[in-house]
């Protein structure tokens, strides 16, 4: 019988490379692998292909491309219950995201962002 994989990937959606790298470090120092994208089209092509590997998914509400990244962290909650959502922006949602959705907004300090992963963590246990 094959072993239960346990999610432990963190997917960090952002266009800005600086806020990217910085997301992506403060997970990393956390034990945790990350994958980093600037396009949340790209990441959920990546998500679609290993969902049980994904802990939490880290988002910019605004991402170039055909999707953005409110609709990636909806859809994320809506397919996979048990990833964690964090979506960020510098401005107010566009509509409010619901309660799997947690919202944080910019600029972000990096305890805040290590506190909504952890809240949603506990959230989700």
């Amino acid at each position: 019988m094959g072993r239960a994989i346990r999610p432990n990937t963190i997917v960090v959606v952002e266009d800005e490379a600086d806020l990217r790298s910085l997301a992506a470090t403060l997970f990393e120092e956390a034990e945790l692998r990350v994958q980093e994208f600037e396009r949340a089209d790209e990441a959920w092509n990546y998500m679609r292909s290993r969902p049980e590997e994904i802990a939490i998914l880290f988002t910019d509400v605004n991402t170039p491309g055909d999707l953005d990244g409110f609709t990636l962290g909806q859809r994320c909650a809506e397919h996979w219950p048990w990833v964690r959502v964090i979506v960020t922006s510098g401005r107010q949602p566009p509509r409010r995201p619901d309660d799997a959705v947690t919202f944080l907004p910019k600029p972000w300090r990096p305890l805040d962002l290590l506190r909504a992963a952890e809240y949603r963590a506990s959230d989700r246990a």
